[in-house]
């Protein structure tokens, strides 16, 4: 299958070979991630990144995101290892940064970033980050960002008390 996907990845660099550097990388990381093949998605959009700042005005804000999702999905694979989880929690945060820097983002996804980062926060059992992110993204006008919010909310209620006391234990 590896192969298989790679061959994918270079068929849309071969194809797209008259669209822009950061288009033709962008496209191929995203073929790769519709057969889930994360990991190679993974390099593609890291490839985006490294570009020169003036190379990737329109696909940086998309390609950090996607970065974020392949590696969550690959600590999903890999049994939610923390590393993978950090470098997802990493891609969302530059995400929001390359938005606020002034790259493309006209599927605003600075803001999806804090919904993304939340959840991995959160499969990382840091809760109160979860939290901040989702009030955050609701704050912004996210309706995503309230549902989540209320979920979140939903199931930690539900917990048992020892563990909500726990949780709870280092707060103010």
């Amino acid at each position: 299958h590896a192969e298989r996907h790679a061959l994918f990845g270079n068929q849309v660099e071969e194809q797209g070979a008259s669209l822009p550097i950061e288009v033709r990388l962008y496209l191929a990381g995203a073929v790769a991630f519709a057969v889930a093949d994360h990991g190679l998605a993974a390099e593609y959009f890291q490839k985006v990144l490294a570009l020169p700042a003036n190379q990737r005005a329109l696909r940086s804000t998309w390609a950090a995101y996607s970065l974020g999702r392949a590696l969550f999905a690959m600590s999903t694979e890999a049994g939610a290892a923390s590393d993978l989880l950090t470098q997802a929690r990493k891609a969302f945060e530059q995400t929001r940064q390359l938005s606020i820097g002034g790259f493309s983002d006209p599927l605003e996804l600075g803001v999806a970033s804090l919904g993304e980062e939340a959840r991995v926060a959160r499969t990382a059992g840091d809760w109160n980050s979860a939290i901040e992110l989702y009030a955050t993204q609701n704050l912004h006008g996210s309706a995503v960002g309230y549902t989540s919010l209320k979920v979140l909310m939903a199931d930690l209620s539900a917990m048992p008390e020892t563990e909500l006391a726990e949780l709870l234990k280092n707060k103010p």
